[in-house]
């Protein structure tokens, strides 16, 4: 196995039957999960697995960056993705800060990496999904964003947030979302973590 390469086992342990896949593998197992086909992984020095379902979904785990004798922890992500090392994910979350129920409404983003992502609203912005990735050469990420009143259909904000990486940073514009939707930093020493949050429907 090369370093810019990850070899996933059948079985526990790394045993079993062993697959090598390549740096830009993307593979999509739906209706199968990764865990239902494999159970261990290597991976090498210079890359990383990033991992999700085929709702976009990924929980607050979203990528293998080590070696692991048992992945059975991950859930069962349907869809993974082998990239360089040193690439980011870029991971948000929807909070609700309306005082509606939560689940009442919901964050659409359209992703060029795993596609349409819905996120229910929460009062924190707890679920996290994975929506793209920043390469180290630093391309740009634009990600279109829909807020839906899930109990009439009405859509409550409309809009597109720009990722950019700055010295393996990433760094977000908003201006082209409506005021009654923000994006901030979910903390301030982390790089790749976003929350939008609806302040009010009007």
């Amino acid at each position: 196995m090369l370093d810019s390469e990850v070899e996933f086992y059948t079985q526990p342990n790394y045993t079993g039957t062993a697959h090598t896949y390549p740096q830009g593998t993307d593979e999509n197992l739906f209706p199968d999960a990764l865990t239902d086909k494999f159970a261990s992984v290597r991976i090498g020095n210079r890359a990383k697995v990033f991992f999700w379902n085929y709702e976009g979904e990924s929980g607050e785990r979203s990528e293998l960056t080590a070696d692991s004798p048992d992945i059975t922890d991950i859930g069962r992500p349907t869809r993974f993705l082998v990239a360089d090392s040193a690439t980011v994910g870029i991971m948000i979350g929807f909070a609700d800060a309306t005082g509606a129920t939560p689940g009442r409404h919901s964050l659409k983003a359209d992703s060029f990496l795993v596609g349409s992502v819905t996120i229910p609203s929460t009062t924190s912005g707890s679920h996290l999904s994975l929506i793209g990735k920043m390469d180290p050469s630093g391309q740009p990420v634009t990600t279109a964003v829909f807020v839906r009143d899930e109990s009439t259909g009405a859509y409550v904000a409309v809009g597109s947030v720009h990722f950019v990486l700055n010295d393996r940073w990433i760094e977000v514009s908003d201006s082209n979302l409506p005021e009654n939707l923000k994006c901030q930093r979910w903390a301030d020493r982390v790089t790749n973590v976003f929350i939008f949050t609806l302040t009010n429907t009007e």
